[in-house]
């Protein structure tokens, strides 16, 4: 089962369910993923959150611990993450383009936080960290950003 978000501008994106991710999509992701964790900034961003939700620790908090390592060119992995997440989880947007890395570096900055925002809750899943569940399922406990 697939969700429609609504997106700034009266855009909207069509995400997948974890589940169905291809490999050739999916695969991009978990390995940047891990060069993440083996970096400075993963190191730092695993001693605030060890169960790995970052989005639970106070902004301040986070970009103090950062602040030593910010210029580490690791850091760049966290947007890079991000586009690869999208792309990965997006089926189809409202965009003449298709889902591609380009096309997403190619959309209003507001666009591409609101769709990465959506997609943040399903990285788990995605890399098999949760049990499989309808998370699109109304009744499911997974709550979505709808940007």
């Amino acid at each position: 089962m697939s969700q429609k978000i609504n997106l700034p501008g009266e855009n909207w994106a069509l995400l997948r369910d974890p589940g169905d991710v291809s490999e050739r999509l999916r695969r991009p992701f978990v390995n940047l993923q891990r060069r993440l964790i083996g970096s400075g900034v993963g190191k730092v961003l695993m001693d605030l959150a060890p169960d790995g939700d970052v989005e639970k620790v106070d902004d301040r908090k986070t970009m103090e611990a950062l602040r030593p390592v910010i210029a580490d060119p690791d850091f760049e992995i966290i947007e890079d993450l991000n586009d690869l997440l999208v792309v990965a989880l997006v089926a189809e947007w409202s965009f003449e383009a298709p889902v591609t890395l380009d096309a997403v570096l190619d959309l209003p900055n507001a666009v591409r936080t609101a769709l990465v925002a959506a997609c943040e809750p399903l990285v788990g899943p995605l890399v098999g960290e949760t049990p499989d569940e309808d998370l699109f399922d109304p009744a499911s406990p997974t709550e979505l950003g709808n940007g």
